[in-house]
């Protein structure tokens, strides 16, 4: 039936139905009559009008849970004794490393689990148990044999974590190694599917993998001892008080309780990112100066630009907290590090054969120190000598260059050191080597190897650079 037929029937049934507003008889008149068949044939000789498309409404978040969740910790706290580490599962690795709780709702049907993940042996083995609220205040365990027919069971931890692939499914991975003895090994992604509280497994083919780490990162709240507030604190998915966090201004940040004011330079940030606003992924507590006091290192990502991961180095003082030093940790063409006392490494590319270090340090009070920045050319020709040096792209092709900058400003000359690499030969710093002749003929005096290193300590010697946190 065509819509247009459909509107004029349901127009004269609208008119002739019994509505008391109508006729309290039920009757209708004649010229109700006329006036249904006037508007019919007008309908019939009107084209049909193109349907107004309405706007997708989201789907509503109809998510709660079965009972309230103090209730449900309650269970969980009661029942210790059947989730707790034993000694028996310490002997399932040897050596037994760490171990792990955390509160969650993996299956989304509203009765929190507590999730039990331990690991251990230098070869990084895990085994993750699953334990969830029932309606008669009892705790059941998941099915789990699917994890346990793996070699090596997926990692559930504070780090790797699992993706959100749709509510209630996610991906997981599993280490495939080649032997018992090796410590590393190939990456297995799976789908995790939850039903009835049995977990199943779905390999994924190869090539689909990437695009599930786009997703969204599960993140539970990790703890060891058992206490009510312990149990609250990791339902709602908020960070624990570390004792290196003496007033626990940092916890509060974390926990998005407390703000951190921008103290620094960084010019770095593009597409809008400084407007788009900031999710955290990792922290970490370093100590900035080698004194025992210690900053946060909170490791962000812009929610509007993929990919793109950030450094905030942030410190309190005098009671209020700010940001001292920024770095993109990761994106296209940069990444970067801070060392757990504060020393910084930046890298980035200047092109398919140039590579950029830079590298520097966090003070006491997480200032930042320039140390020193080289240019590696992967291939010398690439490096512009200016019209005084000729070179032979063939005698020259296995030729690499390097410049160390020792000041900011890169046309600073007194500062600037030059050390080439010939692959192929050990004795390029012969009186009579053609690279070494024709760049120094040309004013580019050249370096060895032991040479740099010690212009580089004096350096370090000169800014203040503890040799304790040098991590070049």
């Amino acid at each position: 039936m065509k819509k247009r037929q459909l509107l004029i029937i349901l127009t004269t049934a609208l008119l002739t139905t019994g509505c008391s507003g109508l006729n309290a008889n039920d009757a209708v008149s004649e010229t109700d009559n006329a006036t249904s068949e006037v508007s019919a044939v007008e309908a019939e000789s009107e084209p049909e009008a193109e349907p107004e498309e309405k706007p997708e409404e989201e789907p509503e978040n109809t998510y709660e849970l079965a009972y309230a969740y103090e209730d449900q910790l309650e269970i969980i706290n009661d029942n210790f004794d059947l989730w707790k580490l034993t000694e028996e599962d310490q002997e399932v690795f040897s050596p037994f490393i760490d171990y792990g709780y955390a509160i969650d709702d993996l299956d989304r049907d509203g009765y929190l689990e507590v999730i039990k993940t331990f690991w251990g042996g230098e070869t990084k083995l895990y085994r993750t148990s699953v334990y969830e609220t029932t309606d008669d205040r009892t705790l059941i365990e998941w099915n789990m044999d699917a994890f346990r027919e793996l070699d090596i069971e997926p990692c559930i931890s504070e780090l790797d974590g699992v993706y959100v692939i749709e509510d209630a499914k996610y991906m997981v991975y599993a280490t495939e190694k080649e032997s018992a003895d090796s410590y590393w090994g190939m990456n297995i992604f799976y789908r995790m599917f939850i039903d009835d509280n049995k977990i199943t497994l779905e390999e994924i083919k190869d090539g689909e993998q990437s695009w599930y780490f786009g997703n969204e990162k599960e993140r539970f709240s990790w703890f060891k001892d058992l206490s009510m507030e312990n149990l609250t604190t990791s339902y709602e998915k908020k960070y624990f008080r570390d004792e290196r966090d003496t007033t626990g201004l940092y916890t509060a940040y974390l926990n998005g309780e407390a703000e951190a004011v921008q103290d620094c330079e960084f010019d770095d940030f593009t597409n809008g990112a400084t407007e788009s606003g900031y999710t955290i992924h990792d922290y970490s507590y370093i100590d900035c100066g080698n004194d025992g006091v210690y900053e946060l290192q909170a490791i962000v990502n812009a929610k509007e630009l993929d990919h793109v991961s950030y450094s905030f180095v942030i410190k309190e003082d005098g009671g209020k907290l700010y940001i001292r030093y920024i770095t993109i940790v990761s994106a296209e063409k940069s990444e970067g590090s801070i060392s757990p006392l504060g020393f910084v490494y930046e890298f980035g590319k200047g092109g398919a054969s140039l590579a950029i270090y830079n590298y520097g340090f966090l003070d006491a009070d997480a200032r930042y120190h320039f140390f020193y920045e080289s240019f590696y050319y992967l291939s010398i020709d690439n490096f512009d000598f200016g019209d005084d040096v000729e070179i032979d792209e063939e005698v020259w092709k296995d030729t690499q260059l390097m410049v160390y900058y020792l000041s900011e400003d890169r046309k600073d000359a007194e500062n600037t050191y030059y050390q080439y690499f010939y692959i192929g030969s050990d004795k390029y710093y012969e009186n009579d080597n053609i690279f070494k002749n024709t760049l120094e003929e040309a004013g580019f005096k050249t370096y060895t190897d032991k040479e740099i290193k010690k212009i580089l300590n004096d350096r370090a010697k000169e800014i203040g650079l503890d040799p304790a946190v040098r991590n070049d």
